[in-house]
């Protein structure tokens, strides 16, 4: 059994992120989808974030792709090398950690990021092709568009005050 996580904040979900965990649920047995703890800059909180996903997933066929809130309810998970120890225990055989190419290029600033290595081999978004590495792998989407929960909650922002 493999499962791959694949977190964030989320705030909100949006067809990128849709995007991925469909792609995602088409190579792993199981997907676990770890929404990140509210922080102040956020524009919903965890219980409508929450809401939005399961929403989203009651429309879908994705029987394996799972919404794991535990980092919301312990904060000492909030580090990724933590969560993944502790999703570990759940996981039969393999696990996979996915995340964005710009989080990749950052990793060695990552909380004990060389453990976290030898737990899980990475899935990398490459937005642009950029990633040459060959000792991850590479999940490329067609149609994929840059967009981003934060340039989503400016549009909103923007919405709001023009009522």
């Amino acid at each position: 059994m493999s499962a791959v996580i694949y977190g964030g904040s989320f705030d909100p979900i949006h067809e990128a992120h849709k995007m991925i965990i469909t792609a995602l649920s088409q190579r792993f047995d199981t997907v676990l989808v770890v929404l990140a703890k509210y922080k102040k800059n956020m524009m919903f909180t965890d219980h409508a974030r929450c809401e939005l996903i399961e929403e989203w997933l009651s429309m879908t066929d994705l029987k394996n792709v799972e919404l794991v809130r535990d980092e919301l309810e312990n904060e000492k998970l909030s580090k990724s090398y933590e969560l993944v120890m502790h999703l570990k225990k759940r996981i039969v055989k393999e696990l996979y950690l996915c995340i964005g190419y710009d989080q990749y290029i950052n990793l060695k600033n990552w909380y004990r990021y060389e453990e976290l290595l030898k737990e899980v081999k990475l899935v990398v978004v490459d937005r642009n092709g950029k990633c040459d590495d060959d000792s991850v792998i590479r999940l490329k989407l067609r149609g994929y568009s840059d967009i981003s929960s934060t340039k989503i909650r400016e549009q909103i922002k923007q919405l709001l005050l023009l009522t």
